[in-house]
């Protein structure tokens, strides 16, 4: 099935869910529209979320530019156990590599691009919560003008634009123990992809990372919480066999942490490239950046 085929499945699922439960939602069936939280915090660390921002890698000019963002469009809380809670809901994001910024004039050279769902359930306990996401996505990855000498009408580099796409399902598990002023999420999971070019890549990739986080270190700034954290996702992938990158990111948030703010934070990365024109490139990198978590 085509990737505009997925999304429209999806989305005819999404727009028929009150219809499936009965009609219009009613409080006591826990089914609701447009639910006004959502469940699932994107992974700090895991450079394929949705993310609004940017990150600078010191030493370079090369910048990281993110936008998007993920609604949760069907919420349901089971009247029997109200410590349970299932999202379904939509997601379109883009990351961008610009190289340079003379002038204030960005050259973009590379842009990956995703859409598609999710599918995300969390069950809280006295003293941890569980979370299980399920994400079906597109992604396709394209040279932009930034990689194109206009003087001499030539790829940067001789490299030249390679067909990228991956149609995909995702799988992560998360457990969660809360402390009396910290939180460590631990998470694992894996994708799989039914179509994938250039067909040398991988389709099976596997993940797993680390969130620890306190509000025990600061206080409030201008009454508004604040969160110190750490974060780590190690990605199996590769072309042929499989190859390790990992991606450390340590900060501070003002505000809650599952609730609108801006992140500060400082990240390492080493291993493949996260541009996947670049999929076949190892690279290790330092960054500073800001991320608007709406």
């Amino acid at each position: 099935m085509r990737p505009h085929a997925v999304l429209f499945v999806f989305l005819f699922f999404c727009a028929s869910a009150p219809a499936f439960s009965g009609g219009e939602p009613e409080r006591s069936t826990g089914v609701s529209f447009l639910p006004p939280s959502t469940i699932f915090t994107p992974l700090a660390a895991n450079p394929e979320e949705v993310r609004v921002g940017v990150r600078r890698e010191l030493g370079s000019t090369r910048m990281r530019l993110d936008i998007g963002g993920a609604l949760d469009l069907i919420g349901y809380e089971p009247a029997s156990d109200p410590d349970a809670s299932l999202r379904v809901g939509a997601e379109l994001f883009v990351f961008a590599l610009t190289t340079s910024y003379q002038g204030l004039h960005l050259q973009v050279d590379a842009v990956d691009g995703y859409f598609g769902g999710h599918v995300t359930f969390r069950e809280r306990y006295a003293s941890s919560t569980l979370f299980l996401r399920m994400r079906i996505l597109h992604l396709s990855s394209h040279f932009i003008d930034g990689h194109f000498r206009l003087e001499t009408l030539t790829w940067i580099d001789g490299q030249l634009p390679r067909p990228y796409s991956r149609d995909y399902v995702e799988i992560t598990a998360g457990y969660e123990p809360h402390g009396a002023s910290w939180d460590i999420l631990l998470y694992a999971g894996c994708n799989q992809a039914w179509f994938c070019r250039p067909a040398a890549m991988l389709r099976f990739n596997a993940f797993q990372g680390v969130v620890a986080r306190t509000s025990g270190w600061t206080g409030p700034v201008f009454g508004q919480p604040t969160t110190v954290y750490l974060a780590d996702h190690f990605l199996l992938t590769g072309v042929g066999t499989l190859a390790g990158s990992n991606v450390l990111e340590g900060g501070i948030k003002f505000g809650g942490w599952e609730h609108n703010g801006i992140r500060l934070f400082i990240s390492y990365h080493t291993g493949i490239e996260m541009y996947h024109q670049y999929f076949d490139v190892k690279r290790n990198d330092l960054g500073v950046g800001f991320s608007l978590d709406l």
